[in-house]
């Protein structure tokens, strides 16, 4: 606003040049006036966007995405919801990354994905560890009132630490009829749960205190279907005209064959089995599709009244309001029900979020996702985002202070094992999806979704994509493993036949037995799974085409005898197992450990194999007299390799033993100490040697541990002398080659402060080594005949 002044005189003013200098004045003091209360205005509506707001976010059941009126949804009545998204922010691509109730809540709790939490249906209780930054306990904590009604759809028991007033409540499957909603009495009266939930939020707001924040979470059981009953969705009375002269369009893509396109194991599971209760005729389609919109605008009728109570009681202008759908929803297309599957139909949700502090409407097609919603009520509140959060705050993008929340892929994922649901997993970017099922990760899904919206032509065979799909594989990997739960671990130590490595041997038992070690973070195994494929793809793929157990419930981890597909004589198969846990969370697979099948033979079992070390020597002395003394440092059941350069034929003599006298090596040791002398005939033409020992007649005997054919003679020694050699020998030449048994060295460990100790240990582990060097307990080269108290040593060894 300005002056405007003129060149008239003062004649021709009707009010003088002091009337002129008046109303300056006049128009000076009200421009300032305006420009006061502009500038207050602007500091109020910035001080009441600093002041802590309250915070109501509301959570429908199998809501999705399009049934809204604001969507374009002609049969939804949503007047109150559609208000919501036209005064705020209305997030066109929000998506539940785990479309089923029990996972889904448990990321919206937590602000983490699936696969980290891994809570769903038929598990314990979250973890402790994923409800220490719950929102609503670090609202708590920061001096919020907070308060539940409804379904809290996750098992906890300390609901207390998260709300200071709650009530948790679903539908009540005691009940296959109506009852199942109409059971909550408000004074005297049954009322629909839908009510209830409306009048526990009015309640809630009658009685906040003026001077705290408040965060109220309501979450509806409607519009989920009553599933035990006949009319499946039941709503209140007040919504039960609606639509009664309309005829609902029939759904999309619900030709047989769109359903003759879907994986068997899709066709033959609860998708099929629930669009049966609800869909498979007409009459039946328009009966619940009507029942479904009615009980959103229940919903609906509900939110009006609770803005009519903020508005009441002045809340209104500093209550933020966030609507979202746990999971979206199937309505007849492709001839299914419900949710689950990784289809848009399944994953998008609505998602509206109205803070009156900020006086615009915008629609963001950014993907916002369900473990959002946490670290967005956190940061309206003014609370930091815990490190560990998933998700993010969306509430720069709502006041308009970014225009990215620079997002690129997510993981989709329904990881809960239950025979008629499958799991699945895969990744959405802005334009494409990508997914597959878990246990055949064969079966998978590309699709173009600027071109395709529908998901009606998969990519995956295509030729043209497969640099593409190759692509989003691997970052389908990345975000696996990016968010595994750090809590849960994986079987380790596979054996077959008790053999830790039998890629190096035949298995000769035609059903041999498997066995694991438990993860330590499992505490108790409750139930496994093992697949025994015929090939790498398959394994891979989580396909047991030779032996697939499903889940089987025992916390047997070893001594499984093989009762699959026969495995046959050459071939090469591939096994791995995963394990539920004490809480019936389930771990990732193992890694694969492959063996080959041998011909049955008389031995009830395979042999382990031998490991053979090459050791150098600890010391070597050159003595006075041209003769060489090496010290290997431990005896082992070992040959000797030499290097030696002759200048004619010679021989040499090479000393073998176990004990010295007087520094050399006792020629003529007492009871079972070994000693041989050796006469190695040395040429020009020949540089290296293997020694020929001479066999013990006593290790050859019925009853005697046998060695392999292709072995060498071996004897137990430590220290070697070379006698009086033309040429000179230097420490590089000579070799201890010692055969074990296999022997995993890091199964155990001891470390203390006290050396001597240290060394009682590494000699004590070491000695039961070497003393097993054939699979068996032997005393030394005593006859290589194990005896029945040999055995019991080694057992306690």
């Amino acid at each position: 606003m300005g002056i405007e002044l003129t060149n008239r005189n003062e004649s021709s003013s009707p009010i003088g040049a002091g009337g002129l200098f008046i109303h300056m004045k006049k128009t000076t003091l009200f421009c300032l006036t305006y420009l006061l209360i502009g500038y207050d205005l602007l500091a109020q509506s910035e001080k009441s966007i600093q002041k802590k707001p309250n915070i109501i976010f509301i959570l429908t059941d199998d809501h999705r995405w399009d049934a809204l009126g604001y969507a374009g949804n002609k049969y939804a009545t949503t007047p109150e919801m559609d208000k919501l998204a036209r005064e705020g922010t209305y997030f066109k691509k929000a998506i539940a990354t785990t479309p089923i109730c029990a996972a889904s809540r448990a990321s919206i709790l937590s602000a983490m994905q699936e696969r980290t939490h891994k809570y769903t249906f038929q598990t314990g209780d979250i973890r402790e560890e994923y409800m220490t930054n719950a929102y609503p306990k670090m609202l708590k904590e920061a001096g919020y009132f907070t308060g539940f009604y409804g379904k809290f759809g996750v098992k906890y028991e300390k609901l207390n630490q998260l709300f200071d007033v709650y009530e948790d409540y679903d539908r009540n499957n005691a009940y296959n009829d109506r009852r199942g909603y109409f059971y909550k009495k408000i004074g005297k009266d049954t009322v629909h749960l839908t009510r209830y939930t409306g009048q526990k939020a009015i309640d809630f707001i009658e009685k906040t205190a003026p001077d705290k924040p408040f965060c109220l979470s309501l979450s509806f059981s409607a519009p989920h279907a009553h599933d035990g009953a006949a009319d499946q969705f039941f709503y209140d009375e007040q919504t039960s005209n609606l639509l009664e002269n309309v005829k609902i369009d029939p759904p999309k893509y619900a030709d047989d064959k769109y359903f003759n396109e879907l994986p068997e194991n899709i066709k033959a599971g609860f998708s099929r089995l629930r669009w049966t209760w609800r869909f498979d005729n007409p009459e039946k389609y328009q009966k619940m599709m009507k029942a479904y919109y009615r009980m959103i605008a229940g919903i609906d009728i509900e939110i009006k009244k609770i803005r009519e109570q903020l508005k009441k009681q002045g809340l209104d202008k500093n209550t933020v309001i966030i609507l979202m759908g746990d999971n979206g929803y199937f309505l007849g297309e492709r001839q299914l029900a419900d949710k689950w599957l990784m289809y848009e139909n399944s994953i998008r949700v609505p998602l509206i979020i109205y803070d009156p502090r900020i006086k615009k409407h915008q629609e963001i097609d950014e993907m916002a996702l369900n473990i959002d919603i946490a670290p967005t009520i956190l940061e309206l509140a003014g609370i930091q985002k815990p490190a560990n959060y998933h998700g993010k705050s969306l509430f720069q993008l709502i006041r308009d202070a970014t225009t990215s929340i620079q997002r690129d892929t997510i993981l989709i994922e329904h990881l809960w094992e239950f025979d008629q649901i499958p799991p699945s997993e895969g990744v959405r970017t802005n334009d494409w999806k990508y997914f597959r099922y878990v246990n055949n990760k064969s079966t998978e899904y590309l699709f173009d979704l600027n071109s395709d919206p529908d998901e009606l032509n998969n990519l995956a065979k295509n030729t043209n994509f497969q640099g593409k799909l190759t692509d989003f594989r691997a970052k389908t990997e990345d975000l696996i493993q990016k968010y595994k739960d750090p809590f849960s671990g994986k079987p380790s130590g596979l054996m077959t036949e008790f053999i830790r490595n039998p890629s190096k041997v035949l298995i000769k038992d035609t059903t041999p037995e498997y066995a694991w070690i438990v993860p330590k973070e499992a505490e108790r195994q409750s139930a496994y799974q093992i697949l025994v494929a015929s090939s790498k793809i398959n394994i891979d793929n989580n396909i047991g085409d030779i032996w697939d157990t499903r889940q089987v419930r025992s916390n047997q981890s070893s001594n499984i005898s093989h009762t699959g597909k026969k495995l046959d004589a050459g071939n090469q198969y591939f096994w791995k197992v995963r394990i539920w846990d004490l809480d019936n969370r389930l771990s990732e697979y193992s890694d694969t450990q492959v063996f080959t099948m041998g011909k049955k033979d008389d031995n009830l079992t395979t042999a382990n194999f031998f490991q053979i070390e090459k050791i150098n020597p600890k010391k070597f002395t050159k003595k006075a007299n041209n003769s060489y003394l090496i010290d290997f440092g431990k005896a082992a059941f070992a040959n000797l390799e030499l290097n030696y350069a002759s200048k004619t034929n010679d021989t040499l003599l090479i000393r073998l033993g176990e004990q010295l006298t007087e520094n050399q090596i006792n020629q003529k040791p007492d009871g079972h100490i070994r000693y041989q002398e050796i006469k190695l005939f040395v040429e020009p033409n020949t540089k290296f040697y293997k020694i020929k020992l001479k066999a013990d007649e006593r290790n050859t005997k019925v009853g005697a541990v046998a060695l392999p054919d292709s072995f060498p003679v071996l004897m137990p020694f430590r220290y070697c002398e070379i006698i009086n050699p033309k040429e000179n020998i230097n420490e590089k030449d000579v070799s201890q080659i010692a055969y074990f048994n296999y022997f995993d060295y890091k199964q155990s460990a001891f470390s203390s402060s006290d050396t001597v100790l240290n060394q009682i240990w590494d000699l004590c582990k070491y000695s039961i080594k070497a003393t097993t060097f054939a699979g068996l307990y032997v005393d030394g080269d005593r006859e290589r005949i194990p005896y029945e108290a040999d055995a019991y040593l080694n057992q306690l060894s």
